[in-house]
C-alpha cells in the first residue's frame, strides 16, 4: 500500500515585499524554485491554466466562471509561503485593463530604488505603481523610471551595478531635460493613489482632463515611452503632443497620410471631422498631419499587428473551455467584471 503524502509549504518561502505586484513576486517565487507559473500550480494543487492569465489585476481580471479557482489559488498560495491571505491579495492593481501595461512591458522602476535595495541586500522588485500607464516617474525619489529589469536580466552582480548607475546618471539628465511642472507633478501622484486605493483630497481643477489623457495612455507603444511621458509633464510638449496625435488617428486617416508623404505634390487630407481617438487620450481637432515618415510606419505597424494579435486570441479562445477562464477579448473581460470599475 502506497505512503499518501500530506502536502507541505514550499522549500523556499519567497513573501510578497510591501507594496510589491504580483507579477513581481511571481517571478521571484518562480525563479527560486527553477519553475514555469503553470507548473507551480499544477504542484500546488491549483488549476495550471490560470498560470497563463494576467492576474495581476486580481479579482478584477477573472470573470465569475473563475472566482472559485482563483479563490482556491490565494488561498493556496499563502498557505504555501507562509503568508496571510491579504498580504497576497495586496499585491493585486484593482483597475481597468487599459490602465495597465501590458505583461511584456511591465519592466520599468527606479533604477536607484533598485540601487539601493542591491547595496541593502534586499531582492529587486517591481511595485504595483509602476506597472500602470500613467506611471513614469519614482514617486520617492523623482527620478524617471527605466526599463531595469530588461536591462539587469540575467546579468552579474557587478554588472548589475554598473547598469543600475548608468540608468541613474541617464534618468537624471533627462529630468534635467524635460523638467516637470508642479501641477502634473501633483495630477500624477493624485492619479496614482487613487488607482491604488489611496485616499485622496478630491479632485482638483484640471484633473479630469488628466485623468482622461493618462489612465489610459499608450505612450507604450513607443519605444522613448518615458521620454515622452517626461516631454508631457514638462514645459516642453511637442513631442508628446505629436506622438499623441499619431495614435489618435484612425487607421484610414493613417493610411491617407502616409500615402501623402510618399508623394509631397498630393494634398493633404483635412482629418479634422473627426477621427476615431482610442480611450485615455483626449480628443483633439487635428487639421494636418506633421510627421516624420519612419516615426509614422513604424507606430502604424505596432498598432496593427496588436490588433491582428488580439484577433488570433480570440479567434483561439473560441476553440476551447480555456476562453471561460481566462477571456482575451478586454471588451468582454470587461464586461465580466461583477464590480464597477474604480476609475
Amino acid at each position: 500500500m502506497g505512503v499518501v503524502h500530506e502536502p507541505e509549504p514550499l522549500a523556499f518561502r519567497v513573501r510578497p515585499r510591501p507594496n510589491e505586484a504580483f507579477d513581481s513576486w511571481m517571478d521571484r517565487l518562480t525563479a527560486k524554485h527553477e519553475v514555469t507559473r503553470a507548473e507551480l500550480f499544477r504542484h500546488l494543487g491549483c488549476d495550471p491554466r490560470l498560470g497563463l492569465c494576467d492576474l495581476a489585476r486580481g479579482w478584477q481580471g477573472m470573470a465569475p466562471a473563475v472566482y472559485p479557482a482563483f479563490h482556491q489559488l490565494i488561498e493556496t498560495l499563502a498557505w504555501a509561503v507562509q503568508a496571510r491571505t491579504r498580504t497576497i491579495e495586496a499585491t493585486f492593481v484593482a483597475v481597468p485593463e487599459l490602465a495597465l501595461l501590458p505583461p511584456a512591458l511591465r519592466v520599468f522602476g527606479c533604477p536607484l530604488c533598485w540601487r539601493e535595495a542591491q547595496q541593502a541586500g534586499e531582492p529587486l522588485i517591481l511595485t504595483r505603481d509602476w506597472i500602470l500607464r500613467a506611471s513614469w516617474m519614482c514617486q520617492r525619489h523623482q527620478l524617471p523610471l527605466a526599463p531595469v529589469q530588461r536591462l539587469v536580466d540575467g546579468r552579474t552582480p557587478r554588472a548589475t551595478a554598473r547598469i543600475l548607475e548608468m540608468q541613474v546618471d541617464a534618468m537624471h539628465a533627462l529630468r534635467r531635460r524635460y523638467p516637470p511642472t508642479p501641477v502634473m507633478l501633483a495630477f500624477n501622484r493624485s492619479v496614482i493613489g487613487a488607482m491604488l486605493g489611496q485616499a485622496g483630497a478630491g479632485l482638483r481643477r484640471g484633473e479630469f482632463g488628466y485623468r482622461s489623457r493618462f489612465t489610459a495612455n499608450r505612450y507604450h507603444l513607443a519605444r522613448a515611452r518615458i521620454a515622452l511621458l517626461a516631454a508631457a509633464h514638462s514645459e516642453r510638449t511637442r513631442s508628446a503632443d505629436r506622438f499623441e496625435d499619431l495614435v489618435g488617428l484612425s487607421a484610414s486617416a493613417l493610411l491617407r497620410s502616409s500615402a501623402n508623404l510618399l508623394n509631397p505634390k498630393a494634398r493633404r487630407p483635412d482629418v479634422s471631422s473627426g477621427p476615431t481617438v482610442p480611450e485615455g487620450l483626449v480628443t483633439r481637432r487635428i487639421n494636418r498631419w506633421q510627421a516624420n515618415l519612419p516615426d509614422l510606419i513604424e507606430a502604424y505597424v505596432l498598432v496593427k499587428r496588436r490588433a491582428m494579435t488580439a484577433r488570433s486570441s480570440a479567434s483561439q479562445d473560441q476553440n476551447g473551455d480555456f476562453a471561460e477562464i481566462c477571456p482575451q477579448n478586454p471588451v468582454e473581460r470587461i464586461r465580466s467584471l461583477s464590480a464597477p470599475s474604480p476609475i
